[in-house]
């Protein structure tokens, strides 16, 4: 009987044996100058050789058939590079241990952009480790990136030998709570730091000169933010929909920003001689463009000498304007055709562009009182409802007025006998409105019906029309 069961035991035995095997191949970007081999029974990934790694952009890693069962990588010291997506979806992985040969760590982080959207495609070495808790970087390291989608992180020390933080390094490690960039570092990357939600703390250290495409957007755990003198550029979106950030200073150094950079309200150094800012929107120079206004803006104020053109997507944070200000000669042009409700939020679309479609706008509830001080205005920019088959084209764009409290000072106030030929159509919810024409002439029509107007003066007109 002992000897059936002692029998039994070995065959046991044998059948594990057989199942265990040794794989592995070529992973170099030459060719056989790196390999590796994966024990499968304890799920030891080694890499062995000297020089680059290959990247995995298009084919998958020739190890990507075992991802589930690794639960450990060893680099042998020679690696130099490790390619985009060579690690991603090792979610066995608890730690890694870069070795001091490795000067680059491979991610690329690519923005599609869309009619009415855009995505992030990103392909790091070690994309989507999400049990991912420690990895060791090397002091040989120049070049970082490819943690994206590491949400088992919660810090990682990042060596003085690093120059460049490259692009979706750490998109969406949302477990990072605080980062020590050092002062090494010269570019933080497009999507860089995107989504890390748990970004608590982030010190940019002045030997920064760039910072990239929405390189911190997203990042809603973070409260403050300072820019060196040293940085030049602020790519686009850059801290975009970081809502806990309330002001961020720009310092004279800063030559270009791309649009939608920040969130909230922006105060430029009198110094810089490209940007400047009012009331906290962000403005260039020569005030030939508005850029941004965060969501915390609560008065805009357009300058006199402002000749720009005004669009959705500088509005598009203002969900908290209390107040606008307009001050120039002339009413600003409006990007969109469908007048001044345009630059604010469309809630519904209607219909389909083949047959027809209504689009609808609303002004924040906070928006209650406008300040017009022009030198010509046309009501039809605050039509109410504006209908395109009269222009050929079908469709219709209405808006929800909030606007209570209008103030108008122009020298020529002209009704829109199509779309707004009074101020009461022009401004629907307005309870009080005060009027000073200072022009020789006044249109018919423009008070009909209007017994909200508390103020009128016209000390020059010569010429008053009727209603």
């Amino acid at each position: 009987m002992k000897k059936i069961i002692l029998l039994l035991m070995l065959c046991v035995a044998g059948i594990g044996m057989a199942r265990a095997e040794v794989v592995g191949g070529e992973c170099g970007a030459d060719g056989d100058n790196v390999t590796w081999s994966l024990d499968t029974e304890t799920g030891v990934l080694t890499i062995s050789g000297t020089g680059e790694m290959e990247s995995y952009k298009i084919s998958s890693s020739p190890w990507s058939g075992y991802c589930d069962s690794i639960t450990e990588l060893k680099i042998s010291n020679g690696i130099t590079t490790i390619g985009q997506q060579t690690f991603n979806d090792l979610i066995g992985l608890t730690e890694v241990i870069i070795p001091n040969s490795v000067k680059e760590i491979k991610g690329l982080s690519t923005y599609y952009y869309g009619h009415d959207y855009g995505y992030v495609s990103v392909d790091g070495a070690f994309s989507d480790c999400v049990n991912l808790q420690r990895v060791v970087l090397p002091e040989s390291l120049t070049y970082l990136s490819g943690f994206d989608g590491c949400t088992g992180l919660t810090s990682i020390e990042i060596p003085s030998s690093v120059t460049e933080i490259g692009g979706g390094a750490f998109f969406g490690c949302t477990g990072l709570t605080s980062v020590d960039i050092p002062s090494s570092v010269t570019y933080i990357g497009n999507q860089a730091f995107y989504g890390c939600t748990g970004l608590t703390s982030v010190v940019i250290p002045s030997s920064v000169t760039e910072i990239g495409e929405s390189a911190f957007s997203g990042c809603i755990g973070l409260t403050s933010i300072g820019i060196p003198n040293s940085v030049t550029e602020i790519g686009y979106h850059a801290f975009y929909g970081c809502t806990g950030l309330t002001s961020v200073e720009i310092p004279s150094s800063v030559t270009e920003i791309g649009g939608d950079a920040f969130p909230c309200i922006v105060n430029v150094s009198p110094d810089n001689p490209n940007y400047a800012s009012i009331n906290g929107v962000l403005f260039d120079k020569g005030m030939t463009k508005m850029i941004s206004c965060g969501y915390n803006v609560r008065h805009i104020v357009i300058p006199e000498i402002f000749t720009g053109v005004l669009s959705r997507d500088e509005f598009s944070s203002c969900d908290s304007i209390e107040e606008m200000t307009i001050n120039t000669k002339v009413f600003p042009s409006i990007q969109s055709s469908a007048g001044f409700a345009s630059l604010f939020k469309c809630v519904s679309t209607e219909g389909s562009f083949r047959y027809g479609y209504t689009k609808t706008y609303q002004l924040p509830a906070s928006f209650k009182k406008l300040t017009l001080n022009i030198d010509s205005l046309n009501l039809g920019v605050f039509a109410k409802e504006i209908d395109y088959s009269l222009m050929s084209t079908d469709y219709t764009t209405i808006y929800t007025s909030t606007i209570d409290t209008v103030i108008i000072k122009a020298r020529k106030l002209v009704g829109d006998r199509t779309y707004a030929r009074t101020l009461r159509e022009a401004f629907p919810a307005a309870t009080y409105i005060e009027v000073v024409c200072t022009g020789t002439e006044i249109p018919d029509g423009i008070f009909t019906d209007n017994g909200n107007i508390k103020k009128f003066e016209a000390p020059n007109a010569i010429s008053v029309g009727t209603g």
